[in-house]
């Protein structure tokens, strides 16, 4: 079974399925931020716990940089059914909802990777991939939340 949360300040989460490693540097961001601030140079503090969202509460999470607990294994899989920039957003959303109801959660850990080559980016191109994300997710994530 997934191990308790320790070291991360659980709000209702006693399991996790996920770790959402935060990333310094050139970290992932959507292409409203590119388009708008230009390529990020992020640092988090060292100082902060991790945290967990209790169920109810949703966040996107990425594939990259994410750990799965082999509880939560299942959840690993991508939509192949949307552009790439938006199916790992997608699996967070499905995910997380699934793990309310296998007990499990999502954890955000603080930095200690540091993200300096990373894919190159066409913010304008990125921001059309994107589009669903903008358009859709509240309804997804509503759609989400009342499913039972």
């Amino acid at each position: 079974s997934a191990p308790p949360v320790k070291n991360v300040a659980g709000y209702g989460v006693e399991r996790v399925g996920a770790w959402q490693l935060l990333s310094d540097g050139d970290t992932d961001v959507d292409a409203i931020y590119r388009l708008t601030r230009g390529i990020p140079n992020i640092t988090f503090s060292r100082e902060l716990k991790g945290t967990s969202l209790p169920p109810g509460v949703m966040s996107p999470f990425n594939a990259q940089s994410t750990l799965f607990h082999c509880d939560a294994f299942w959840s690993v899989s991508l939509p192949l059914s949307v552009h790439s920039r938006v199916s790992d957003i997608w699996r967070a959303y499905m995910a997380e909802r699934l793990m309310w109801e296998a007990g499990l959660g999502v954890a955000f850990l603080p930095s200690f990777i540091n993200a300096t080559d990373r894919n190159f980016h066409k913010p304008y191109f990125d921001y059309q991939a994107e589009l669903p994300l903008y358009q859709k997710a509240g309804i997804l994530t509503k759609y989400l939340a009342k499913w039972n």
